[in-house]
């Protein structure tokens, strides 16, 4: 028996480690669940129609980290989308359904694709259309009314929604009038022995340090990591270099992003880990490492909290430079929660596909 075809249309093509590793954990969980996964390369409209070429031609060079992974974990991919029209062209060729998700594909802000996340332009196909984890990244709404009629009627569509953040289940209810599930992001819903085979071809090891993955350079986050250092008697190791260092094409060139193994590798090594990211955050949980995370304002604080709460972490979240020694997480409590969080996920992709 054939196994049935299902679109993922989510945020693959940025510089961004949690980007690239929550379409691969989203492909081998619809994978694991006898599905034929294939990653749909919309392209934002404000990248151009050169944009394929640009990426085949710059990319090994420019973003090798994220165009190597792309090109060796992130398969198979379809043809190049630059439309509504041109989406809809390819779900019809004999899609059984797609999944919407995870990251901030619901954030109006990212990038303009007009409004194929929510599939506006869509709605008609005979297709099941399901959003995981689908998340706006603030706890604001950010579209006028015009824009959350078109939304509403358009997830009515949807066999099945569900969202990474709490606060995004009442702002549904309240301009959508939508009911919604709040589930794990796909990096944490995963089986976690995917990220195997990844760590398996990383050359770097944060054994024995203090990891930091910092998206965001401040003085208030460098003393955060120094106390952190002094508290746990541990010598950092920066996934990234401060952004002074890694800006500009001459340094991406000089390749001073590490690989998507080596940055998996690192989290799941460390002795201890300092972030300011979400995905370094639920990285951090999957690995069982003790960590602190740094409210990261700019990016949405609701990615943070939201699911700190669900595993009873808030104690992790550091929103200014004062940093408490705290306790160690225990996993034991907080694995048994993501057990039951897992499960909970695979039934909602089960029930709606």
């Amino acid at each position: 028996m054939s196994r049935k075809k299902v679109g993922i249309l989510t945020l693959h093509y940025g510089l961004n480690y949690g980007g690239v590793l929550q379409t691969y954990a989203t492909k081998e969980t619809l994978r694991s669940l006898e599905y034929d996964p294939i990653i749909i390369d919309r392209i934002p409209n404000a990248f151009g129609h050169n944009y394929p070429l640009r990426r085949k031609l710059a990319h090994p060079f420019t973003q090798r980290a994220f165009y190597l992974f792309r090109k060796h974990e992130l398969q198979p991919i379809s043809r190049p989308v630059f439309s509504s029209a041109e989406l809809n062209d390819l779900l019809q060729e004999d899609y059984y359904g797609i999944v919407i998700g995870s990251d901030q594909v619901w954030r109006k802000a990212i990038f303009s694709v007009d409004g194929d996340y929510y599939m506006i332009h869509q709605k008609q196909l005979p297709l099941k259309k399901v959003a995981y984890a689908a998340s706006t990244g603030v706890a604001v709404w950010e579209y006028d009314e015009p824009e959350t009629k078109e939304i509403a009627v358009s997830l009515r569509t949807f066999t099945g929604i569900s969202v990474r953040e709490e606060e995004s289940v009442a702002m549904l209810i309240e301009h959508c009038e939508v009911d919604a599930h709040h589930i794990l992001d796909p990096t944490l819903l995963a089986d976690p022995q995917i990220y195997e085979p990844l760590r398996e071809k990383a050359k770097l090891t944060g054994t024995g340090k203090l990891v930091t993955y910092i998206l965001d350079w401040t003085a208030s986050k460098r003393q955060i990591i120094e106390q952190a250092c002094i508290a746990k008697r541990l010598e950092s190791q920066h996934i990234l270099p401060e952004e002074k260092k890694r800006k500009g094409l001459l340094s991406r060139i000089l390749n001073q992003y590490p690989s998507v193994y080596d940055w998996v590798n690192q989290i799941a090594t460390a002795d201890f880990v300092v972030t300011d990211s979400f995905h370094g955050m639920a990285f951090c949980i999957i690995f069982n490492k003790q960590f602190i995370v740094i409210g990261n304002v700019a990016r949405g604080m609701a990615r943070f909290t939201s699911l700190l709460k669900q595993f009873g972490l808030t104690e992790r979240l550091v929103i200014n430079s004062h940093l408490d020694i705290l306790q160690d997480i225990d996993y034991k409590r907080v694995n048994e929660v993501l057990r039951a969080k897992r499960e909970e996920g695979v039934t909602f992709l089960k029930n709606s596909l």
